[in-house]
């Protein structure tokens, strides 16, 4: 059985919530305020203006835990390398998983099913298919989804596709091809692809590998790595509002920049805030939010890790320029992890000590955190490893799921342990 780390964690944290740099969000850019019937902050509202148990807004801080968890097993054993699981909108009937060798499965009934599968780059660490996205309005006239992956040769590609049924239609794949980057090495290849609540589809590359920047592609604003793209996939030649001018030097697709490896971010489905896991150097991991309505966005890279100069990580050439990017809402050390995966507020029904709260763990040491973002401050925060993973099955923790019903999902894939699991309340 895994340590608690819980205590050593909680003292970790006030050390590091000390010397945390925070931001207070913009007025103009925040979401709309709840009215006085809303939620009270633990998932107790009475729906008026808070939604339904009243999850509408950002929960507050009151210095509790969330309640006990467990994780139940939804599949194991099957020879398949998770690495992500979502649903279609309005259907969590089906269960999506992607494995990064370039098979999409689904699970109904009980029964896993193979939808299609591509060819793609696997023999990186970092490499292979990556994620699914489906079109907002999918359903009975909408049957557009959308892949992310490395494509032979390494490259990374996102491909338009039709799902009719059970069968995604994976022919003649290279003529369905919205968007294509070189890839210089097989590590930071990013690899997130969902839609946001503007309708738009986003994606998250990584600065091209190496280390310390090797590629310089972290202040390059003319490509698309190290950065979060968005995309309107019904106008690929217009670049969304919001999204930097493609001026001389410039690409319009970029909207947020100066990220080494976003490997997994979301939107927080009640307030529309940003939530990025942005994997660090050799020094610190980060989870950076931003609040609904904002704009273009540096996050530092390659000047700093976290709130600390990237110098702290040999990577002198970068200089110091702290004060010129956002921070971070949250920082932590590589005596606690060596690799970040981003999460998801939760927003599901069936717990609700956890609403609102955010989860995110490290794929190196298997710690699971919840945090808390109340508008303008992080607080709350929680390792929870041991409550939810007694038995430490978790092995490389690689991605969070989230279904239609908003309940949330971990996949595992590390020293052969492979599988992906609900988590559910104890």
């Amino acid at each position: 059985m895994k340590p608690n780390f819980r205590v050593r964690l909680q003292f970790l944290s006030a050390i590091l919530l000390g010397s945390l740099w925070i931001w207070a969000c913009d007025e103009e850019k925040a979401p709309p305020a709840v009215d006085e019937n809303g939620d009270d902050g633990n998932g107790n509202g009475n729906g008026n203006g808070g939604g339904d148990g009243g999850d509408r807004r950002h929960r507050s801080c009151t210095g509790s835990a969330p309640s006990p968890l467990k994780l139940t097993e939804i599949t194991a054993g099957t020879g398949l390398y998770p690495v992500y699981l979502t649903s279609a909108p309005g259907d969590a009937s089906r269960l999506f998983i992607v494995d990064r060798t370039g098979t999409v499965s689904l699970i109904q009934d009980g029964n896993m099913i193979e939808a299609g599968s591509i060819q793609v780059e696997s023999g990186g660490g970092e490499q292979g298919l990556h994620s699914i996205a489906f079109h907002p309005d999918f359903g009975e006239n909408e049957k557009r989804v959308y892949l992310a992956y490395n494509q032979p040769g390494g490259d990374t590609a996102i491909a338009e596709l039709t799902l009719d049924g059970n069968t995604l239609d994976t022919s003649n794949i290279e003529d369905k091809i919205i968007f294509e980057q070189d890839q210089p090495a097989g590590n930071h290849n990013g690899g997130q692809l969902l839609f946001g609540p503007d309708g738009y589809l986003y994606f998250g590359l990584g600065d091209g590998g190496g280390g310390c920047d090797t590629y310089e592609k972290g202040d390059d604003l003319s490509s698309p790595l190290a950065t979060i793209i968005r995309l309107d996939v019904d106008n690929l030649e217009n670049y969304p509002e919001g999204n930097l001018l493609p001026t001389a030097g410039r690409d319009g697709r970029i909207l947020h920049h100066g990220l080494r490896n976003p490997w997994r971010f979301s939107f927080d489905e009640a307030t529309g805030d940003l939530y990025i896991g942005d994997v660090g150097q050799n020094a610190y991991e980060e989870i950076n939010v931003l609040p609904a309505g904002s704009g273009n966005t540096d996050f530092g890279w390659p000047s700093r890790e976290g709130t600390h100069s990237s110098a702290e990580s040999d990577c002198a050439a970068a200089g110091n320029k702290l004060s010129e990017h956002r921070d971070p809402v949250f920082d932590y050390p590589r005596s606690e992890g060596q690799s970040v995966t981003g999460g998801y507020v939760y927003r599901g029904k069936a717990i609700s000590g956890l609403v609102g709260r955010y989860l995110f763990a490290d794929w190196g040491s298997e710690h699971i955190w919840t945090l808390t973002w109340d508008g303008s401050k992080m607080c709350d925060l929680f390792e929870i490893s041991e409550e939810i993973d007694p038995e430490g099955i978790l092995q490389g923790i690689n991605s969070f799921g989230q279904d239609a019903n908003g309940e949330l999902y971990i996949t595992a894939a590390n020293g052969g342990n492979y599988g992906v699991y609900r988590i559910d309340a104890e």
